[in-house]
This record gives structure tokens, sequence and C-alpha cells, in this order.
């Protein structure tokens, strides 16, 4: 009984490590082939990365994908979706997670004399 554990443990990380996607990379096709992508949607991600430059975090991306709220991210993840980004270009303040507010500071207007 033991064994039979072990094999279906194995087969289960087996599985999540084939099919681990990185959105920052995949193309449509590989989209697709994940259950709750279909061709629109995998074409409005590789369309807003194009546009707009790597995803840095699922908040990014829910916020540039319409569509993408928190059950379906969830459930992307669950499949093995994740977001990479380099060491070099992590953004330098810390992300909010998931559903938390947003709160933007205006910058300041530089003065006119300098």
């Amino acid at each position: 009984m033991w064994k039979v554990f072990l094999v279906v443990c194995a087969l289960c990380f087996a599985y999540n490590a084939v099919y681990a996607l990185d959105l920052n990379q995949a193309s449509a096709t590989e989209l697709v082939q994940i259950k709750g992508i279909g061709q629109k949607t995998a074409e409005k991600i590789v369309a807003e990365r194009t546009r707009a430059g790597r995803f840095i975090s699922f908040e990014d991306f829910s916020l540039r994908v319409k569509g993408m709220g928190k059950k379906k991210i969830q459930r992307i993840k669950e499949q093995g979706v994740f977001i990479d980004i380099p060491q070099n270009e992590q953004p330098s303040t810390v992300m909010p997670q998931l559903g938390e507010k947003i709160m933007y500071v205006r910058p300041k207007k530089k003065d006119a004399t300098h």
C-alpha cells in the first residue's frame, strides 16, 4: 500500500513539472492547453504581453487581461501556470496580493524653475 501511495505522489509531481507554464514565455498554442483558457483569451494574453511587456505578478495579469479574476487565476495556478521574472527585472516595490486594493499616489509636479 505504501508503494502505491509513493507512486501516486511521484506521478502527481511529475504531472505538475511537465505542465508548468510561464505566462511570460508561453505561446497562444501552449496557453490553450490550460483548462479555462480558450483561444480568444490566449490571444489576449499574448497581445497584452507584447503591448505592455512582461506580467510582474498575478495581480498585474488580472488587471491587464479582461476576464482573469481571482477564481480563474487560482484554477490556472493549480494547473502549473506561473509568472517568472528574471531577478534583474524584479519590481523595486512589494506588489500587493491578489484582491488587495491598490492605492495610486500621483507624483509631485516638478518645479518649473529647476
